[in-house]
């Protein structure tokens, strides 16, 4: 069952990833665009090693940019080839479950990813005469489901 989680953290953990570059990129752009002490510094020396790290960062800047789509490419097909070995399981509320919780949802207001904790899942999930699970019945549902595509799927992850 470990297993199942590890594999299917790995689209959460990617995100993060893109997240921290993405954020790291912001902080060269600042670097890059400022225009400090260098455009008024009388002293050459001073404002030619300044030139230097904002050429560094925005050589770097670039380099990012690159690796973070690189990156996002890597995650959309990432997201699909889950999505696709999550639908291939029997049961509409494994499936549920399991995108609610590994692959997300797009939060509007946030723009971004929003991956649902067990406690959230409870309280979105309902069963066919409309009422909401408990918790205690999605956490052994996630169990299941997690055993459940661990055994359709684990021999071809790598």
């Amino acid at each position: 069952m470990n297993g199942a989680k590890e594999y299917l953290d790995q689209i959460r953990l990617l995100d993060k990833r893109i997240d921290r570059k993405i954020e790291e990129k912001e902080v060269l752009k600042s670097i890059a665009t400022s225009t400090g002490s260098h455009a008024m510094s009388p002293d050459k020396v001073q404002s030619s090693i300044n030139l230097h790290k904002t050429e560094d960062a925005i050589t770097r800047y670039v380099d990012l940019e690159k690796e973070i789509d690189r990156m996002i490419d890597e995650l959309v097909m990432l997201r699909d080839k889950i999505i696709n070995e999550i639908h291939e399981l029997d049961d509409v509320r494994y499936e549920e479950l399991l995108c609610l919780k590994y692959v997300g949802k797009l939060d509007e207001n946030a723009d971004r990813i929003h991956y649902y904790r067990l406690e959230e899942i409870a309280c979105i999930m309902k069963k066919s005469n409309g009422d909401h699970y408990s918790f205690d019945h999605i956490a052994h549902l996630h169990g299941e489901a997690l055993q459940l595509f661990w055994e359709s799927h684990s021999n071809h992850k790598s």
